[in-house]
């Protein structure tokens, strides 16, 4: 009596099984799954190079700064003027220093910096960006340098463009300022 009962339980259980429950996804579910999915990892890719690039824009105003600085300690330590030259292809700056302290025209190439890997980030054909140097004392000049001019307040407007292309949407902007005595701001 005992396996007959055993026996019947199990067999019910078996027929249970293979009528009423499921035991799986069907094929329906499985595709809205992938494309929540699909949806969601498209989002997160337009979300991370967004992120990747504007990570890239301040690396490189950060580097600028920098050059900006060191362009200032070069010039204090050598009793020189340093310049700063933002050359015309619009991805590239120059810092150069003074070679004769008695000339204004006499200089030579310190290095050339490409900032956002070679990509445009500032206009050279406006005035958004002035070429400037910097004395040992500290005091900021447009460049070429010109010793009866007073010191003056320099503003640098930098970008990025969503394309490559001319005319696309910038999409991120940063002001440097740089100011008569040496004193830097960078503004969004």
């Amino acid at each position: 009596m005992n396996i007959e009962l055993t026996l019947f339980r199990e067999a019910h259980v078996i027929k249970g099984l293979r009528k009423g429950s499921k035991r799986g996804f069907s094929l329906v579910e499985l595709m809205i799954v992938l494309a929540i999915a699909g949806v969601l990892l498209m989002m997160s890719i337009g979300i991370a190079d967004s992120v990747i690039r504007r990570s890239e824009f301040s690396g490189a105003i950060t580097s600028l700064v920098a050059d900006i600085n060191e362009a200032k300690q070069i010039a204090a330590r050598d009793n020189r003027y340093v310049a700063v030259i933002f050359n015309t292809d619009s991805r590239s700056y120059t810092l150069r220093v003074q070679e004769d302290i008695t000339s204004t025209t006499s200089w030579r190439d310190l290095r050339t910096v490409r900032a956002l890997g070679g990509k445009v980030f500032f206009d050279s054909s406006s005035s958004t960006v002035k070429n400037f140097t910097v004395s040992s004392t500290g005091e900021v000049r447009e460049y070429p340098l010109d010793l009866s001019a007073p010191p003056t307040q320099i503003s640098l407007a930098f970008f990025i463009r969503k394309n490559e292309v001319d005319g696309s949407p910038k999409i991120y902007e940063r002001t440097v300022r740089i100011f008569p005595y040496g004193g830097i701001k960078v503004e969004k």
